[in-house]
């Protein structure tokens, strides 16, 4: 029997080594698109109503909320509590402003200064206000990181608990989906 410093004992260890780390499991598919019935945009009155709604292939790589969707681990109502929440939240966002350029000289006529806070924005603004005061301080952190920044509940979990350990993950997706059933009462999109 060879011991194990023995060069035969440490080339099998090492191919053993090298074969274990190669033999990961695939990872799942998360840009492979998943298909989803919309209402279509190009339907007119008096057209057939089989044509009314259409079924269209969606990107899955940077939608979080689109990936538990398509996986069937959230309900319908979660979804669309969610989608209308990220909805708010570019309606809030402030992208829409320009900076002046020093470089040009000024000229007349450059356009009427228009205000930066639309109807629109204030609308969604206090929207979000509301909704993110229903969910409390943990629950709204949680909705920005997966619907805002786009994080998985792995990573989710990591921030907030610096855990990725199973229990972790349980509890920070069960949170998600009350946080989401939450917004969606809130919403007018189920009964509470």
């Amino acid at each position: 029997m060879d011991s194990p410093t023995s060069p035969p004992a440490m080339a099998r260890q090492r191919c053993s080594y090298l074969t274990r780390t190669r033999k990961r499991k695939p990872k799942p598919m998360l840009d492979k698109p998943a298909s989803i019935i919309v209402d279509n945009p190009l339907y007119q009155a008096g057209h057939p109503g089989s044509i009314r709604r259409i079924e269209v292939e969606r990107s899955l790589r940077d939608d979080p909320l689109g990936q538990m969707h398509a996986r069937n681990q959230i309900m319908e109502h979660q979804y669309a509590a969610g989608r209308l929440w990220q909805r708010a939240f570019e309606n809030a966002g402030i992208g829409h402003i320009k900076a002046m350029d020093t470089t040009q000289e000024p000229v007349d006529g450059g356009g009427a200064f228009r205000d930066p806070l639309t109807d629109r924005r204030m609308r969604a603004y206090n929207d979000l206000k509301r909704w993110n005061g229903t969910l409390g301080k943990a629950g709204a952190q949680i909705i920005n990181y997966v619907l805002c920044d786009k994080r998985s509940l792995r990573e989710v979990g990591q921030l907030m608990h610096a855990s990725t350990e199973r229990a972790t993950m349980v509890y920070v997706g069960k949170r998600f989906r009350e946080c989401l059933d939450q917004l969606a009462a809130e919403m007018g999109l189920k009964s509470k």
